[in-house]
């Protein structure tokens, strides 16, 4: 009794892992890491029908922006101090292999590479080389598609075996320790793979598709959705007549020779349209709230990549390009970053002591930020609210030695100009009556003035 459900979990295991093996596209998804789910509402598979995402036009476009700007802010690693502030390190092995991974690619097309499998799937991968020393000494990225998370059922198991990874067509284990895997979130349907919010936009996407691909042919037509040849007066057209005017349609219509003359040589055939001209659709309004929807889905405004944004106004195109950046570029490298944190920093260093950051100073899109953070800062100084060295440390300086005071103290006031008055003084600003005594004293001193004069 008991060899029975043994063979029976041995030969389920080789079942599951020879499906698990079939690969549902080339270099797709495994059936033992993801399935394909309709989206709510809808018969049709269009994530097939999708395709790629990033070779959709706009997707692409988006990607592109995203691609430019995204390796701008250097990669650092700092030195945890004993008041938890962080201090920026010169140079970090982490810092020097992201920069230069391998010998056939630099560290900006590593960062635009993992940007784009983040954006399009939720999940990136790049897999580590080790030298003879076990340390890490190459970085490769691995399209999503090509890898996927292995794990064992059995009570107890590692939570990831392994990840397989389609190499020339051959499936070949990585150890977990060997693969960098940057999640986006966390996908309910199978938590070892991350999400990304532009898998929600298939519709949208394919939507967007129909609208390209319909106006191209419509152009290749002559704009003329189509065309029927209806015989006329009862008569009737053999099969091989009918081909023969079509194709001649089609040679006079269409392609180069579009624009030409048409001349029907029997007056049998009416031509009739049907479907309906790019004006009756209204394609021009049809795009838009698609186009809004994916770019959103990317953290991308529509006015950054040069599109009408239907739904936000911006003062000026710097305002969205930095709208771009803290809703896209930012939270897309603090995720990095944190992976990083855990994947590869302790291949060198304690990741108690050190945490891996990226430095926006250089990035001019955020620069109306730092400089109102300055400004907010410095009138909150000048304003005896903080002390210099609170100050220093809200913008990201080292403490000075002599900098725990206040500003009036620093401008040698005496006494802070903040500070209320003395309730036994006067209200500034309230005349005080004099006494009769003064009152007099002023009256004499007056009269003998004017005497003299």
């Amino acid at each position: 009794m008991a060899a029975g459900p043994s063979r029976f979990k041995l030969a389920w295991d080789q079942i599951t892992r020879g499906v698990s093996a079939v690969w549902t596209r080339i270099g797709g998804q495994g059936l033992g890491s993801r399935l394909r789910y309709l989206l709510p509402g809808a018969r049709l598979d269009y994530e097939r029908e999708a395709g790629d995402l990033w070779m959709s036009s706009l997707v692409a476009i988006a990607l592109k922006w995203v691609g430019d700007n995204y390796p701008k802010p250097r990669l650092q690693v700092s030195r945890v101090a004993r008041d938890g502030s962080y201090v920026p390190l010169p140079r970090h092995r982490v810092c020097d292999l992201m920069r230069r991974p391998n010998p056939y690619y630099t560290g900006r097309v590593l960062a635009k590479a993992i940007a784009l499998s983040l954006l399009t799937d939720g999940n990136a991968y790049v897999v580590k080389i080790r030298d003879g020393l076990g340390r890490p000494a190459q970085l490769w990225w691995v399209p999503h598609w090509l890898i996927q998370p292995i794990w064992e059922t059995d009570t107890g198991a590692a939570y990831i075996k392994g990840y397989q990874f389609l190499r020339d067509y051959q499936v070949v284990t990585l150890a977990p320790q060997d693969v960098i895997h940057f999640r986006d979130g966390l996908d309910p349907r199978n938590d070892r793979l991350g999400l990304a919010a532009i898998k929600g936009q298939l519709r949208e996407i394919c939507t967007d598709n129909e609208v390209s691909g319909y106006t191209a042919s419509i152009l290749r037509n002559l704009g003329v959705p189509g065309l029927v040849a209806i015989p006329k007066d009862g008569a009737k057209l053999t099969p091989d007549q009918g081909n023969k005017l079509k194709e001649r349609i089609r040679d006079t219509l269409t392609g180069d020779m579009r624009g030409d003359t048409l001349v029907l040589l029997s007056g049998s055939v009416e031509l009739v349209k049907i479907g309906f001209s790019p004006e009756e659709m209204r394609l021009d309004k049809l795009p838009a709230r698609g186009e809004a929807r994916i770019l959103a889905a990317l953290g991308v405004s529509p006015m950054v990549v040069g599109l009408p944004d239907p739904n936000k106004t911006y003062s000026n195109l710097k305002e969205a390009n930095s709208a771009g950046w803290r809703h896209c570029i930012v939270p897309l490298q603090d995720l990095v970053a944190d992976t990083l944190d855990l994947h590869l920093l302790p291949e060198f260093d304690d990741p108690e002591k050190y945490r891996v950051g990226f430095d926006y100073s250089d990035v001019e899109a955020l620069q109306e930020d730092l400089s109102e953070k300055h400004e907010r800062v410095r009138e909150d100084f000048k304003a005896n609210l903080i002390e210099q060295n609170e100050a220093r440390d809200l913008l990201g300086y080292e403490p000075h030695p002599d900098g725990d005071r206040f500003f009036f103290e620093l401008a040698g006031g005496g006494s802070d100009p903040s500070a209320p008055d003395d309730p036994d003084d006067s209200s500034p600003g309230t005349p005080t009556k004099p006494d009769d005594e003064d009152s007099n004293v002023a009256e004499e001193d007056g009269e003998q003035s004017r005497d003299a004069a």
